[in-house]
């Protein structure tokens, strides 16, 4: 009997044996779970995040132009009268500046070597209901700039170029919260609760990053549409969007439609990449790094892009209204047009009761 096989116990045997594939199944299974779990609260916690961080924490404090004859509530500064019309401050818009700038002399840390502010764009996003505006501002819009010395202290405020304000800071950050300041006051009190400086360079890298961007395509000195359209990769990019006829006064009008054109076709781009991979938002931004000072987190970057893509989702571009008049020194000079100008405010950052 000893020598002979005992059935029962074979039997267990097979049985734990018959165990062991299904136990490494349920590990891996467990491990992919929670692997996702991971990615889940990650994803979670930078979109709640991002949201506690992108509404302005003061109540703004917009003063209508006197052109326009607008009236503010005593009792409820949120509202503003116009033409017989009541309009109520959108508590759910958040703000950011972008800026576009040359070069300058980075190595110096010190007012004038920042060079000046080429592109200006304030992005108004409507967190509500996932709305975007794209307002695209002259770089030679004539308002109120903050002016210091080689140390960095205050010296006086002067009516300048909108684009010299980029130029009045120690560093990246406080030449981009100068042009923050004159935006502010060009556009009689609107907050920026965000600001991003790009280098010139980001634009070739961030190109390339989504495979190129087609556009419309202008004649060889830049100054009108052909009819056609061109892929650009690299620095012909950068040249699209950067260059002008100087000795032409109202130039940099073509280049700011240019650069709106780009901006409408990289968004396009991007856009359907983050709706099938919202990590690409995410991505995007981590490529821009060495290439730009901004205040903006990742966890902004996926509260905007989750917003955007899972609400209306829509992206209007808008030009700050106004012409070009030539400057005593013989500079252009970009007259706002404050009735108009009071209006698009409105319209974007206000809602009709």
């Amino acid at each position: 009997m000893n020598g002979q096989n005992n059935p029962d116990k074979c039997a267990r045997k097979e049985k734990k044996k018959m165990k062991t594939p299904y136990k490494v199944l349920i590990s891996i299974l467990c491990v992919i779970v929670a692997l996702n779990i991971c990615v889940v609260t990650t994803f979670a916690v930078l979109y709640f995040r991002g949201k506690k961080q992108a509404l302005p924490d003061a109540r703004p404090s917009i003063v209508p132009p006197s052109e326009a004859e607008a009236v503010i509530d005593g009792d409820d500064e949120d509202a503003v009268y116009y033409l017989g019309e009541k309009y109520r401050y959108n508590e759910n818009i958040a703000t950011c500046l972008v800026l576009g700038s040359d070069n300058g002399n980075k190595s110096e840390n010190e007012v004038g070597a920042k060079g000046e502010a080429d592109a200006v764009f304030l992005v108004a996003f409507d967190t509500q209901i996932g709305k975007v505006y794209i307002i695209n501002i002259s770089r030679d819009a004539m308002t109120d700039v903050d002016i210091f010395s080689t140390d960095g202290f205050f010296v006086r405020t002067e009516r300048l170029q909108l684009c010299l304000a980029y130029d009045y800071g120690t560093d990246e950050e406080a030449s981009s919260k100068n042009v923050a300041a004159s935006v502010t006051r060009l556009l009689y009190g609107v907050p920026v609760t965000r600001y991003m400086s790009l280098d010139i360079n980001a634009v070739s890298v961030i190109t390339d990053a989504v495979g190129g961007v087609s556009v419309p395509e202008y004649n060889e000195k830049m100054s009108e549409k052909t009819g056609g359209t061109v892929t650009l990769y690299g620095e012909d990019a950068i040249h699209y969007i950067q260059r002008r006829d100087k000795s032409v006064l109202d130039s940099n009008n073509t280049r700011m439609q240019r650069q709106t054109d780009y901006i409408r076709s990289f968004a396009k781009v991007a856009l359907e990449s983050v709706k099938a991979d919202i990590t690409v938002a995410s991505d995007l931004f981590g490529i821009l790094g060495d290439y730009m000072t901004t205040d903006i987190t990742p966890s902004l970057v996926t509260y905007y892009a989750t917003n955007y893509i899972t609400k209306d989702g829509s992206l209007t571009f808008l030009s700050l209204p106004g012409s070009v008049v030539e400057g005593k020194d013989g500079y252009a000079e970009f007259e706002v047009d404050p009735i108009k100008t009071f209006e698009m405010i409105l319209s974007v950052f206000y809602i009709k009761e």
